[in-house]
């Protein structure tokens, strides 16, 4: 059964800030199912590619230590997630937040997070799917397959799909984000019906903004 976290889960706040708002819909659903994974986790977690305004440490009530690091922007301490400076099967539990894509050899990234997690240590990564190109730097876009083969050494607690075909594109429509000149308005307004409609009307499809995985380590 495909789990799913989609436009149902948007607030009606959201939707009323949406032709303004600077977040987009696929934020709101990462951080929805960060929620749910991290309200299961406790010991350490260390962010991987993290950024301290996110505040992602608030969906881990129960962690007893959250560490925000990254190799720029504002983070707590400097970790090349390519080549970490922890030692082997150290670590509780990773969250990577929409950095893969970042990252051009992302295979180290995994392999950094397998040798360094401990015996049944977790990892709670998201990716994006049908999500515009975004920041400086960004090299790839993973299917299920795919992550399915690059975390095969992993067991899969969860894998959710976040947004279906309403949000794609009412998420393309909201770019860019924070601007109402009126030459958005009409793509801006289209993007709200379509959200308002993908409450009622929305379903889990291969039209994904992205997905949120948790693995285990075996």
């Amino acid at each position: 059964m495909i789990k799913f976290i989609g436009a149902k889960n948007l607030s009606w706040k959201y939707l009323a800030a949406y032709p303004f708002a600077d977040q987009s819909a696929f934020r709101v659903y990462q951080e929805e199912f960060i929620k749910l994974a991290g309200s299961q986790i406790s010991g350490s977690v260390t962010e991987i590619g993290g950024e301290l305004k996110y505040m992602h440490y608030r969906f881990f009530p129960n962690a007893t230590s959250f560490l925000v690091t990254n190799i720029g922007r504002d983070h707590s301490e400097y970790l090349n997630a390519t080549d970490m400076n922890l030692a082997d099967n150290s670590q509780d539990c990773f969250l990577c937040v929409s950095v893969l894509e970042h990252v051009h050899e992302f295979g180290k990234v995994i392999s950094e997070i397998q040798r360094t997690l401990k015996s049944g240590g977790v990892a709670i990564l998201t990716v994006p799917f049908m999500y515009p190109i975004h920041d400086e730097i960004d090299y790839w876009r993973f299917t299920p397959q795919s992550l399915h083969a690059l975390f095969h050494e992993f067991a899969i607690d969860n894998f959710f799909y976040l947004g279906g075909r309403y949000s794609t594109v009412a998420v393309s429509l909201q770019r860019p984000r924070g601007k109402l000149a009126p030459r958005y308005w009409l793509f801006k307004l289209f993007g709200w019906m379509l959200l308002l409609l993908g409450r009622w009307l929305e379903e889990p499809d291969t039209y994904t903004l992205g997905f949120g995985l948790v693995v285990r380590k075996r």
